[in-house]
């Protein structure tokens, strides 16, 4: 979701939710708009491997306005390459964590917030997480992964924190630290990655093994953590470099890009597949071989676009476009060695401006990073081909970019609307007849209403109860209904005044 419909369905919840009649709709005002209260969350990035921090404010960001870059000489304190940060409804910093402690809004050391994990933190990738608790507005999980020995190539540990963000004056407390959630031999260096459960409310966290098909999954709600036995899919595999891995914005599926082996360098391919949000379960597994072009500086990194259509991974020297529908990648830019600084082609510095790690910002672009001080971005990522717009070497920042990654997940992601676990919407469908039905449901251009008797008046409202469309015919069992005009989002179909119907309308 981004701002723009998340400032319009915000709208939608400060007026209360439906104002039809609450005989046949029964709506839960404040349970549907909890997952949409997030949408701000992901407005701000905070990230560095050196001392100074840089700051990504995407809250004035448009199609035509590249983000606000904060150059504040603010100390880092992100010692480790994992990291993970997370800002409340309103899009400003609440704190931010390296895995092995938990630094608050004032970028100091929070209460209690140092060593949060009795053993080492894992100093690679994605290998700490935030989540706000559900159903609870102050109280925050840390997850960190962490191993007997610093920096190898696995974990062997997942520890949870508890952060009370309203304690300490607003500041914080970590209230509860080092709690042992799971443990085997081996993990990825990295990848614990979550995902809104399809109610809207929970998460699921995702982190793969070390060595085999194996997938670990962990449900978080409001009453803890739930421990769901290993999922075995698809062809299996030794994570040798673990470069990344991502959920669609839909969250339906799931890739991760990694060597095949147990050195680095080995050989190489990522993995993409279906993700269930009701079961948290993985299916239709694809592995996609991909070359390398580097056998030193050689980076990989994945991104989907923002309509879910496509994904894109880079080798360092190329960023390619992998069509989810076709399975082809389309080289969509060459590294361009010439728009380079000369004082850095004067030191051999050419190959430190690589394609680095992808993360899609909250504008609509994918942004990469360097092992400098400078982004390269997808200005149009939803666009096929070159016309996607890759610009390089195009923003910079006032620290190195190197290890451009954090671990921050779609928090706005809403349910999977008219799912069996869709529970946040509360709509409750009034029948005379059980025989009416909207095909397919959720949509994208189209629908159609069936049914076992004839009828002669449709319409439709939004949740604000503004009616948008109306039908009336001499009387049918069968009415097809384009959406095109419809934006994104639940709707409520009428029919003859007295039988309700949810609608979902996607893109």
């Amino acid at each position: 979701m981004n701002k723009r419909e998340g400032a319009q369905v915000a709208t939608m919840c400060q007026r209360g939710g439906i104002l039809l009649t609450a005989l046949i709709l029964l709506v839960s005002t404040s349970s549907y708009c909890q997952w949409n209260k997030d949408v701000m969350r992901n407005n701000k990035w905070y990230f560095s491997t050196d001392p100074k921090l840089n700051i990504v404010d995407f809250t004035n960001a448009s199609s035509t306005q590249l983000p606000l870059i904060d150059s504040s000489p603010i100390q880092s304190n992100y010692q480790y390459a994992s990291r993970s940060f997370i800002n409340d409804t309103s899009g400003n910093l609440l704190f931010y964590s390296n895995g092995g402690d938990i630094y608050d809004k004032t970028f100091s050391l929070m209460q209690n917030g140092d060593s949060i994990t009795p053993i080492y933190p894992d100093c690679l990738f994605d290998g700490v997480l935030i989540l706000p608790q559900p159903d609870n507005d102050s109280i925050y999980y840390v997850f960190s992964v962490t191993n007997d020995t610093p920096c190898v190539n696995f974990g062997q540990y997942i520890y949870y924190s508890v952060v009370n963000a309203n304690a300490n004056n607003g500041k914080g407390t970590v209230i509860s630290k080092g709690n042992l959630l799971f443990s085997t031999n081996y993990l990825t260096k990295g990848f614990l990655k979550a995902v809104r459960h399809g109610n809207g409310r929970d998460w699921w966290l995702v982190i793969k093994n070390m060595d085999g098909n194996g997938f670990y999954r962990f449900l978080f709600t409001k009453n803890g953590i739930q421990n769901f036995p290993l999922q075995t899919i698809g062809l299996p595999f030794i994570m040798g470099d673990s470069w990344q891995a991502e959920f669609s914005p839909k969250g339906d599926k799931f890739a991760m890009i990694a060597g095949n082996g147990t050195y680095e360098h080995d050989t190489t391919f990522f993995s993409i597949y279906d993700f269930d949000r009701c079961t948290g379960l993985l299916s239709n597994p694809i592995q996609y071989p991909i070359f390398r072009v580097d056998t030193f500086l050689d980076q990989f990194a994945i991104c989907f676009s923002p309509d879910n259509k496509m994904l894109y991974w880079s080798n360092a020297d190329s960023i390619f476009q992998y069509d989810l529908v076709t399975h082809l990648s389309t080289n969509v830019a060459v590294f361009d060695s010439t728009n380079i600084d000369p004082f850095y082609v004067g030191l051999n510095m050419q190959r430190q401006f690589v394609f680095h790690y992808m993360e899609p910002g909250s504008d609509g672009r994918i942004y990469l990073g360097t092992f400098v001080n400078k982004l390269h971005y997808i200005n149009h990522p939803n666009v096929a081909g070159v016309g996607c717009d890759v610009h390089q070497n195009a923003i910079t920042i006032p620290s190195i970019a190197n290890c451009f990654n954090f671990n921050v997940p779609n928090y706005s992601m809403p349910p999977v609307w008219g799912s069996a676990c869709d529970t946040l919407t509360g709509i409750s469908e009034y029948e005379i007849e059980n025989d009416i039905g909207l095909y397919p449901n959720p949509t994208n251009d189209r629908f159609t209403i069936q049914s076992g008797g004839n009828f002669s008046d449709v319409k439709i409202y939004t949740l604000v109860s503004e009616l948008v469309y109306e039908k009336k015919t001499k009387g049918t069992n069968n009415l097809e209904i384009s959406t095109m005009n419809l934006s994104p989002g639940i709707y409520i179909v009428r029919i003859d005044g007295k039988y309700v119907k949810k609608l979902v309308v996607e893109r």
